[in-house]
């Protein structure tokens, strides 16, 4: 990761044509804070006197609105700006000798020089010194151990220690010592920068937003579109990181206090901006304190949901198990009180009829009579009808012979010549005995 970083800005540095000079900020007590809109290729040097520092950019302009920044600190008296060669000198005039460092920061593309009197520094601020040369010479290693050893006592090691963790990609790391850094009110800008990009790539927007406003405000940025470039972390490493862990009992308490008050004001150009950002961490954290709130709330809602619905399940079946047993219970109890009762009247001399077991013979029996009949039904009838041929053909006939007794028996003569009858008297009784027209009848 580290070798990817460096390749990135050595080719910002031989791409870098044009590098505006966009702003000079006097951070208090010997610091100066140099804004670009990009990276920029710069060298430095010192004067023999060591009264003067001097900073070469190239391919710089200057878009300030002057040439000359009076500083009046107790070691810097002013700061001027000349053109040379399409590019610009920074000469930075001290009052006394004295010694400084200047490097790069990764967010803002900011060359920050801290100026510092030899006669005054201490053993804790030399080790810092020493770790910011081996960071100007991209010696993570050596400057990590450098500020490791510094950081209790300086927040600006902690701040630098923070940053180089994050170039090596040891987001964990760099996350704990950004996060005391910011609470410390460090006066290096990038580490809230850092500590944006950190929220943003976890998802916690409300922080992340809150973070780049105050990136913005310390070295006050006014356009609201404006955008910082931003490292690349490792995917498995930014997915393992927990952000939500508070690490308070890891905050600095020892840290020098003259320090502390030297960079209270971390470039505070208006009387309104630490109360602005009193007024902003204060909403912050009542509104993590109710987003942290809200969401107990809810997984205790889902908690006691899920604790409802599985009581009633196991009551349900309880329930039914319950009616099963009741069930099973009450049809034994019914079997052996009507056991109880066959048995008593058998002994009486009763007959205890099984009604299961008629009711199902008498079924049978019925479907079977049906049967029969439906048979003997069928056979009867057509037996009745043959019968009733017959006994209209033989009423017939007894008619038949007693009619003919009785034309036998009866005085009528007939005309063998012709074929009606002469007695018309006969044919009159004959009609009106037989029901029948014989008026056409022939021999």
């Amino acid at each position: 990761m580290k070798i990817i970083i460096i390749i990135i800005f050595a080719l910002s540095y031989s791409m870098s044509f044009s590098n505006e000079l966009l702003d000079i900020v006097n951070i208090n007590n010997n610091t100066i804070l140099i804004r670009f809109n990009e990276r920029v290729n710069y060298s430095t040097s010192l004067s023999e006197d060591k009264k003067n520092i001097s900073i070469s950019l190239r391919n710089t302009k200057n878009l300030t609105s002057k040439n000359i920044f009076k500083n009046n600190t107790e070691l810097i008296k002013e700061t001027f700006i000349t053109n040379k060669d399409g590019g610009l000198i920074l000469s930075i005039i001290l009052k006394k000798s004295s010694g400084f460092n200047a490097f790069q920061l990764p967010y803002s593309n900011s060359i920050v020089i801290d100026v510092f009197d030899w006669n005054k520094i201490t053993e804790i601020e030399d080790k810092y010194r020493s770790g910011l040369f081996a960071f100007e010479s991209s010696l993570y290693k050596q400057s990590i151990d450098l500020f490791s050893q510094s950081k209790d006592k300086l927040i600006s090691a902690r701040s630098m220690l923070g940053l180089v963790y994050l170039l090596e990609d040891s987001l964990e790391l760099a996350f704990q010592e950004l996060t005391i850094a910011s609470r410390n009110n460090t006066y290096i800008p990038d580490v809230y920068a850092a500590l944006a990009q950190i929220y943003s790539e976890k998802g916690s927007i409300t922080k992340s937003e809150y973070f780049e406003n105050k990136f913005k405000t310390s070295l006050s940025i006014k356009d609201s579109n404006f955008q910082y470039p931003k490292l690349i972390f490792t995917k498995s490493n930014i997915d393992s990181l927990v952000i939500d862990e508070v690490i308070d009992s890891l905050d600095v308490s020892s840290i020098n206090k003259d320090e502390n008050d030297r960079f209270s004001n971390l470039f505070d150009q208006d009387g309104e901006r630490s109360k602005t950002e009193l007024i902003q961490k204060s909403n912050l954290e009542n509104e993590d304190s109710f987003l942290s709130l809200k969401n107990y709330l809810e997984y205790l809602i889902i908690v006691l949901l899920l604790l409802i619905l599985f009581i009633i399940s196991l009551y349900l079946k309880w329930r039914k198990n319950r009616i099963q047993i009741q069930n099973k219970e009450a049809s034994k109890s019914f079997e052996e009180e009507l056991n109880k009762l066959s048995s008593e009247v058998k002994k009486e001399g009763g007959i205890v009829i099984d009604r299961k077991d008629t009711n199902d013979k008498l079924n049978s029996e019925t479907l079977n009579y049906n049967k029969v009949v439906s048979k003997n039904k069928s056979e009867l009838t057509k037996e009745l009808n043959i019968k009733s041929v017959d006994t209209n053909k033989k009423i017939e006939a007894k008619k038949l012979i007693s009619s003919v007794k009785n034309f036998k028996s009866s005085n009528i003569k007939v005309n063998p010549e012709t074929n009606e009858l002469e007695n018309n008297e006969l044919k009159s009784k004959l009609s009106n005995k037989f029901n029948v027209d014989i008026g056409n009848n022939k021999k």
